[in-house]
Protein backbone atom coordinates (compact mmCIF):
# COMPACT_ATOMS: atom_id res chain seq x y z
CA UNK A 1 0.00 0.00 0.00
CA UNK A 2 1.15 3.87 -0.86
CA UNK A 3 0.90 4.53 3.06
CA UNK A 4 3.10 1.77 3.99
CA UNK A 5 5.97 2.38 1.22
CA UNK A 6 5.90 6.17 2.27
CA UNK A 7 5.99 5.34 6.07
CA UNK A 8 3.73 6.60 8.98
CA UNK A 9 4.16 10.42 8.66
CA UNK A 10 2.25 10.96 5.72
CA UNK A 11 -1.01 8.96 7.22
CA UNK A 12 0.06 11.08 10.46
CA UNK A 13 -0.67 14.48 8.50
CA UNK A 14 -3.38 13.13 6.56
CA UNK A 15 -5.04 11.78 8.87
CA UNK A 16 -4.90 15.11 10.75
CA UNK A 17 -5.92 17.58 7.78
CA UNK A 18 -9.35 14.84 7.93
CA UNK A 19 -9.69 15.12 11.21
CA UNK A 20 -9.64 18.93 11.40
CA UNK A 21 -11.98 19.37 8.39
CA UNK A 22 -14.41 16.45 9.92
CA UNK A 23 -14.30 18.70 13.03
CA UNK A 24 -14.64 21.92 11.54
CA UNK A 25 -17.99 20.79 9.65
CA UNK A 26 -19.11 19.75 12.70
CA UNK A 27 -18.99 23.99 13.72
CA UNK A 28 -20.37 24.93 10.65
CA UNK A 29 -23.85 22.45 10.85
CA UNK A 30 -24.07 24.10 14.52
CA UNK A 31 -23.92 27.41 12.42
CA UNK A 32 -26.39 26.26 10.04
CA UNK A 33 -28.53 25.08 12.75
CA UNK A 34 -28.29 28.45 15.37
CA UNK A 35 -29.16 30.58 12.21
CA UNK A 36 -32.24 28.47 11.52
CA UNK A 37 -32.97 28.42 14.96
CA UNK A 38 -33.13 31.85 14.88
CA UNK A 39 -35.52 32.01 11.99
CA UNK A 40 -37.98 29.84 13.54
CA UNK A 41 -38.02 31.98 16.53
CA UNK A 42 -38.75 34.93 14.60
CA UNK A 43 -41.50 33.12 13.30
CA UNK A 44 -43.17 32.27 16.22
CA UNK A 45 -43.06 35.85 17.89
CA UNK A 46 -44.17 37.74 14.85
CA UNK A 47 -47.69 34.80 14.87
CA UNK A 48 -47.63 35.73 19.40
CA UNK A 49 -50.52 37.84 20.02
CA UNK A 50 -50.63 41.09 21.22
CA UNK A 51 -47.68 43.27 21.59
CA UNK A 52 -46.21 42.11 24.43
CA UNK A 53 -45.69 38.90 23.32
CA UNK A 54 -44.16 40.16 19.95
CA UNK A 55 -41.47 42.66 21.80
CA UNK A 56 -40.42 39.12 23.66
CA UNK A 57 -36.93 39.23 24.57
CA UNK A 58 -34.22 38.43 21.78
CA UNK A 59 -33.02 34.72 21.66
CA UNK A 60 -29.44 34.28 23.20
CA UNK A 61 -26.58 34.94 20.89
CA UNK A 62 -24.06 34.06 23.26
CA UNK A 63 -23.33 30.81 21.23
CA UNK A 64 -23.60 32.55 17.73
CA UNK A 65 -20.69 34.49 18.95
CA UNK A 66 -18.35 31.76 20.22
CA UNK A 67 -19.09 30.06 17.01
CA UNK A 68 -17.82 32.94 14.96
CA UNK A 69 -15.25 33.31 17.02
CA UNK A 70 -13.66 29.95 16.55
CA UNK A 71 -14.25 30.24 12.92
CA UNK A 72 -11.97 33.98 12.75
CA UNK A 73 -9.17 32.49 15.21
CA UNK A 74 -9.12 28.70 14.42
CA UNK A 75 -8.22 28.05 10.76
CA UNK A 76 -6.37 30.98 9.63
CA UNK A 77 -3.93 30.36 13.18
CA UNK A 78 -3.89 26.67 13.61
CA UNK A 79 -4.86 24.97 10.14
CA UNK A 80 -4.52 27.36 7.19
CA UNK A 81 -0.52 28.43 7.95
CA UNK A 82 0.34 25.06 7.53
CA UNK A 83 -1.81 23.84 4.42
CA UNK A 84 -0.06 26.65 2.73
CA UNK A 85 3.37 26.71 4.43
CA UNK A 86 4.06 22.91 4.09
CA UNK A 87 1.69 20.75 2.37
CA UNK A 88 0.82 23.27 -0.71
CA UNK A 89 4.61 23.95 -0.93
CA UNK A 90 5.74 20.71 -1.18
CA UNK A 91 2.76 19.47 -3.50
CA UNK A 92 3.23 22.33 -5.66
CA UNK A 93 7.09 21.39 -5.86
CA UNK A 94 6.78 17.68 -6.71
CA UNK A 95 3.67 18.21 -9.08
CA UNK A 96 3.80 21.67 -10.91
CA UNK A 97 0.48 21.16 -12.72
CA UNK A 98 -1.35 21.49 -9.37
CA UNK A 99 -0.38 25.73 -9.24
CA UNK A 100 -3.79 26.60 -10.64
CA UNK A 101 -5.51 24.47 -7.53
CA UNK A 102 -3.27 25.22 -5.18
CA UNK A 103 -3.97 29.33 -5.81
CA UNK A 104 -7.06 29.14 -6.02
CA UNK A 105 -7.32 27.37 -2.47
CA UNK A 106 -4.89 29.65 -1.37
CA UNK A 107 -7.40 32.48 -2.61
CA UNK A 108 -10.55 31.21 -0.62
CA UNK A 109 -7.94 31.08 2.25
CA UNK A 110 -8.45 34.75 2.03
CA UNK A 111 -12.02 35.13 1.20
CA UNK A 112 -12.90 33.31 4.27
CA UNK A 113 -10.82 35.28 6.13
CA UNK A 114 -12.99 38.51 4.54
CA UNK A 115 -16.52 36.17 5.15
CA UNK A 116 -15.78 36.00 8.36
CA UNK A 117 -15.60 39.40 9.09
CA UNK A 118 -18.53 40.32 7.38
CA UNK A 119 -20.41 37.50 9.25
CA UNK A 120 -19.01 38.99 12.58
CA UNK A 121 -20.35 42.16 11.26
CA UNK A 122 -23.95 40.91 10.43
CA UNK A 123 -24.63 39.59 13.94
CA UNK A 124 -23.44 42.60 15.62
CA UNK A 125 -26.12 44.09 13.46
CA UNK A 126 -28.27 41.70 14.25
CA UNK A 127 -27.98 42.28 18.55
CA UNK A 128 -28.15 45.97 17.69
CA UNK A 129 -31.46 46.06 15.61
CA UNK A 130 -33.04 43.11 16.43
CA UNK A 131 -35.25 41.62 15.08
CA UNK A 132 -33.82 43.26 12.18
CA UNK A 133 -30.70 41.58 9.86
CA UNK A 134 -31.91 38.32 10.57
CA UNK A 135 -32.13 38.02 6.97
CA UNK A 136 -28.46 39.72 6.08
CA UNK A 137 -27.06 37.46 8.94
CA UNK A 138 -28.61 34.65 7.33
CA UNK A 139 -27.55 34.99 3.55
CA UNK A 140 -23.86 35.61 4.94
CA UNK A 141 -23.65 32.88 6.71
CA UNK A 142 -25.06 30.19 3.90
CA UNK A 143 -22.74 31.89 1.58
CA UNK A 144 -19.65 31.81 4.20
CA UNK A 145 -20.39 27.73 4.64
CA UNK A 146 -20.91 26.99 1.07
CA UNK A 147 -17.59 27.90 0.26
CA UNK A 148 -15.72 26.48 3.36
CA UNK A 149 -17.10 23.00 2.27
CA UNK A 150 -16.52 23.49 -1.21
CA UNK A 151 -13.10 24.03 -0.11
CA UNK A 152 -12.65 21.26 1.65
CA UNK A 153 -14.08 18.77 -0.77
CA UNK A 154 -11.46 20.47 -3.43
CA UNK A 155 -8.52 20.01 -1.03
CA UNK A 156 -9.72 16.06 -0.26
CA UNK A 157 -10.36 15.44 -3.30
CA UNK A 158 -7.55 17.24 -5.59
CA UNK A 159 -4.84 18.04 -3.34
CA UNK A 160 -4.61 14.99 -1.37
CA UNK A 161 -4.76 12.29 -3.52
CA UNK A 162 -2.17 14.34 -5.60
CA UNK A 163 -0.08 14.58 -2.98
CA UNK A 164 -0.47 10.67 -2.13
CA UNK A 165 1.12 9.82 -5.44
CA UNK A 166 4.50 12.43 -5.77
CA UNK A 167 5.31 13.68 -1.86
CA UNK A 168 8.40 11.64 -0.92
CA UNK A 169 9.05 10.10 2.48
CA UNK A 170 11.27 13.50 3.53
CA UNK A 171 8.55 15.45 2.38
CA UNK A 172 5.35 13.64 4.42
CA UNK A 173 8.44 14.05 7.61
CA UNK A 174 8.58 17.84 7.41
CA UNK A 175 4.95 17.70 6.96
CA UNK A 176 4.05 15.53 9.63
CA UNK A 177 5.95 17.34 11.95
CA UNK A 178 4.37 20.78 11.08
CA UNK A 179 0.93 19.32 11.55
CA UNK A 180 2.18 17.56 14.99
CA UNK A 181 3.08 21.38 16.50
CA UNK A 182 2.79 24.83 16.42
CA UNK A 183 5.78 27.12 15.32
CA UNK A 184 3.99 30.10 16.68
CA UNK A 185 4.67 29.88 20.16
CA UNK A 186 1.34 32.24 20.75
CA UNK A 187 -0.66 29.36 19.23
CA UNK A 188 0.67 26.36 21.13
CA UNK A 189 -0.18 23.45 22.93
CA UNK A 190 -2.70 25.17 25.80
CA UNK A 191 -4.46 27.50 22.85
CA UNK A 192 -4.98 23.93 21.08
CA UNK A 193 -6.58 22.65 23.78
CA UNK A 194 -8.54 25.57 24.48
CA UNK A 195 -10.12 25.48 21.29
CA UNK A 196 -11.04 22.07 21.18
CA UNK A 197 -12.88 22.80 24.12
CA UNK A 198 -14.82 25.60 22.60
CA UNK A 199 -15.44 23.05 19.80
CA UNK A 200 -16.80 21.05 22.05
CA UNK A 201 -18.72 22.87 24.21
CA UNK A 202 -20.31 24.72 20.49
CA UNK A 203 -21.55 21.19 19.65
CA UNK A 204 -23.41 20.33 22.87
CA UNK A 205 -24.51 23.54 23.18
CA UNK A 206 -26.22 23.21 19.73
CA UNK A 207 -27.32 19.41 20.70
CA UNK A 208 -28.60 21.00 23.65
CA UNK A 209 -30.62 23.76 22.51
Amino acid sequence: MICERLGVGMTNAIEKIQSEHSEYERVLSCLCAVVRYFRVYDMQRLRAPGLKMRAKVRPDLDLLFSIIYYIRIFPDNFHHPKEERYLFRAVRKRSPKTGDILDQLVRQHAIAARQVAELDAALKAYEKHYPNGLEDLTVTAESFVALQRKHMRLEEEKVIPVAKAVLTQDDWREIDNAFASYSDPLFGENLETAFQSLHDRIVHGVEAA
